[in-house]
């Protein structure tokens, strides 16, 4: 079925505060989904799976250096979050290292949707080998490198965008496929946050306007 990348924003961002996630997280979660399903991945498949699995997620270990951040077993949605914005705040060199990670192709549209935030390109690299992997926010440079992320320790560092990788990627109103029964459980989810009418909710602004500035 066809959907507008507004409404998958808007849903995945509602299915997000349903089970506990915070605004800023949820409308994050919500941008990444549609960059992902923007660049041929199934954004929404991954986000229903993620927000099903999040009281199954394993401990988090984190230790931190001065130019390092080292975590194990992290949630993108949660702490992976937080360890982009802090090498945001650390470019040039910080470094995030990250092991068995949950879902690596969420952490690739969140960085997808950082990048375009912050003008900035995010390089991956995998077990320390020769896998790599650019990040910006027109895509991704290699969508299988973190294919295996449970298994796998992967470094992330991050830089200024320049030439291409610094041209504005505007907002779209598109139409984006999404399996009719992904989007159910995803809109059922969403359903969660929505406050039941009554007589009081609608005199104190929610339905339909009881003056011309609703």
């Amino acid at each position: 079925m066809m959907v507008s990348a507004n409404e998958i924003h808007h849903t995945i961002r509602k299915a997000s505060l349903a089970i506990g996630l915070d605004h800023d997280r949820a409308t994050d979660i919500g941008a990444a989904v549609v960059w992902l399903a923007r660049h041929g991945q199934d954004g929404c498949a991954i986000a229903e799976a993620m927000l099903a699995a999040t009281d199954t997620a394993p401990p988090l270990v984190m230790t931190k250096a001065k130019d390092q951040l080292k975590l194990s077993s992290p949630r993108p949605a949660i702490e992976g979050i937080a360890a982009i914005d802090w090498l945001i705040a650390n470019p040039d060199d910080g470094c995030v290292v990250m092991s068995d990670v949950s879902d690596g192709v969420l952490l690739l549209g969140l960085l997808g949707v950082a990048a375009g935030q912050y003008n900035s390109v995010f390089q991956i690299s995998v077990d320390g080998k020769n896998h790599k992997a650019r990040v910006t926010m027109t895509g991704c440079t290699n969508w299988t490198i973190l294919s295996d992320s449970r298994n796998q320790t992967m470094s992330l560092t991050c830089f200024p965008a320049s030439g291409e990788d610094a041209i504005s990627n505007p907002d779209h109103y598109d139409d984006l496929i999404v399996a009719k029964d992904v989007w159910e459980k995803l809109a059922a989810l969403a359903y969660k946050t929505y406050v039941p009418s009554s007589e009081q909710s609608r005199l104190s602004g929610a339905g339909a306007g009881l003056n011309d500035n609703d």
